[in-house]
């Protein structure tokens, strides 16, 4: 995003006229600052005001599927998933004492995996603790 001033021409096809695009015109008017607001102005003299989200509105609308896909806010985070089954004894509605199993997905992220496998102690604890529980995570 544009935080000063800026000025843009936008070029007519038959070279005949130019539009005058600026956006943060008025540094003391909170209402254009952060180019929220693009004033154009037209060949006569004329001005328009635009909002941006309207102006990207328009732009996405006729902007290609690669173009499209730049204009909208995306984070890419990797994730590490471990798959685990789990346990559970039920105390009613199943037989008393029955050990009923369902396997479970679980994801985090590899920034998180990276922190838990490179530290030592945390490894050695999850060693010992998997030697105890025949359900621990493998």
């Amino acid at each position: 995003m544009i935080l000063d001033y800026q000025k843009f021409q936008i070029p007519d096809q038959n070279q005949a006229n130019t539009i005058i695009a600026e956006v943060n015109w008025k540094p003391e008017d909170p209402a254009t600052n952060e180019s929220k607001i693009i004033r154009l102005t037209l060949p006569d003299g004329k001005q328009l005001f635009v909002k941006r989200e309207d102006f990207n509105q328009i732009l996405f609308a006729i902007g290609d599927p690669e173009s499209q896909r730049n204009l909208i806010p995306q984070k890419l985070e990797t994730v590490h998933w471990r798959r685990t089954m789990l346990g559970v004894k039920a105390k009613k509605d199943i037989k008393k004492g029955e050990l009923v199993t369902f396997p479970i997905e679980i994801s985090f992220p590899c920034t998180t995996a990276k922190q838990i496998i490179g530290d030592r102690s945390f490894r050695h604890a999850v060693a010992k603790e998997t030697k105890k529980d025949k359900w621990a995570m493998k």
